[in-house]
């Protein structure tokens, strides 16, 4: 195999960006290990493991400031339940979000979203079941309860089951 000059391994950012960890590939004709993926003006190229040649995957997009700072979050509970949501329900949209850079990126906004939520679903939900007194302790634990269930509701339908594409990115970032 020959390496072109021009290609250069990924930075850990643009690994996150993608979504997909870079492995490494063994060929036994040139006794040394290739990484499967490298870049090159913002184009991604895949490691032929057959014929190892680089073979152009698609483009890697450049973050603005507020996809940064979202990088910089890990994804946490309803996110990574959104991945696997669409993982079960839309695995024919997951390359396009890669590619498109926005696999790790819209897990991150829906938890930042979630997040925001849990303020206003109580304030939601005190105006629908006030809050009991705070002598009755049954009440007050089944009111929290039902919170809850209530917040959980309307994150998963409004975030987690939701088919998130590339189409609807501006839509949730201006969440």
């Amino acid at each position: 195999m020959t390496e072109t000059e021009e290609l250069r391994d990924l930075t850990e950012e643009e690994v996150a960006q993608i979504g997909e960890e870079v492995r490494q590939v063994w060929c036994e004709e040139d006794g040394k290990y290739y990484p499967s993926l490298k870049t090159r003006k913002n184009r991604l190229y895949r490691l032929n493991e057959r014929l190892f040649t680089y073979e152009t995957e698609t483009y890697i997009r450049d973050l603005t400031p507020q996809e940064e700072e979202l990088m910089q979050e890990p994804i946490s509970v309803y996110g990574r339940m959104w991945q696997n949501y669409m993982r079960e329900n839309h695995p024919f949209d997951i390359q396009t979000l890669q590619m498109k850079g926005l696999w790790e990126l819209i897990p991150r906004k829906i938890d930042q979203i979630a997040l925001d939520m849990y303020d206003t679903t109580k304030e939601e939900f005190q105006r629908i079941v006030p809050e009991p007194d705070h002598n009755d302790t049954r009440a007050i634990y089944t009111w929290s309860e039902q919170l809850t269930s209530y917040r959980k509701e309307r994150i998963f339908k409004e975030l987690v089951f939701v088919r998130w594409t590339a189409d609807d990115w501006e839509a949730l970032m201006n969440r």
